[in-house]
């Protein structure tokens, strides 16, 4: 049985750029959109087929910028995580986070450098067993380390603290102070997706 999605059109509009005006200069009209629409519910399916098309979504509200007439071009970045393969730096980041988390800070790292460093693995380096490595719930009871890190997977919600740095984001990046927890439900939380 398939999903069944739901949106209701709203055609073309414009909006003030958050990313090139300055501080108190937000310009009305300035990002366009060639479509918009409001969606109820939005399969998973669909909604990827939109993204391959160049949608966005805040919300429930969707739309296809219109490049041409906005003032800063959009780009795409999109990631095939099935495909990824880190670079020589990104996987030399990954073996110094778990380092840190293990044994501490630099001057930690140089008195335990020889033992703590293990061997060079001849082997291919598996983003996936690596980026767990240093996680809680990965590390070995028998093993210590001496900073504790846990990662935490949950649905979109709102809290007071995602709220306050949803609030110094848009004041600090995009000189927008005017944000109320509705708006942070709206942009963030609500989702059409199924």
């Amino acid at each position: 049985m398939s999903t069944v999605s739901i949106a209701t059109p709203v055609g073309f509009g414009s909006s003030s750029c958050g990313y090139c005006t300055s501080p108190g200069e937000r310009v009305a009209g300035s990002s366009f959109k060639k479509a918009g629409l409001v969606a109820s519910r939005l399969s998973c399916g669909v909604y990827q087929r939109m993204i391959d098309r160049g949608w966005r979504r805040s919300g429930t509200y969707c739309y296809l910028p219109g490049p041409k007439y906005s003032c800063c071009p959009h780009y795409t970045i999109k990631l095939d995580a099935l495909v990824f393969k880190p670079s020589r730096n990104q996987r030399k980041l990954v073996n110094r986070w778990n380092r840190f988390i293990k044994l501490g800070d630099d001057m930690d790292i140089d008195q335990d450098r020889e033992t703590a460093r293990p061997p060079k693995l001849t082997s291919v380096f598996c983003l996936t067993s690596k980026i767990h490595l240093s996680e809680r719930d990965f590390v070995p009871e028998t093993e210590k380390s001496r900073h504790n890190f846990e990662v935490t997977l949950e649905h979109s919600s709102y809290t007071d603290e995602k709220y306050n740095l949803y609030v110094t984001y848009q004041t600090e990046i995009h000189h927008d102070p005017d944000n109320t927890p509705i708006d942070f439900k709206r942009f963030l939380v609500r989702t059409p997706l199924i």
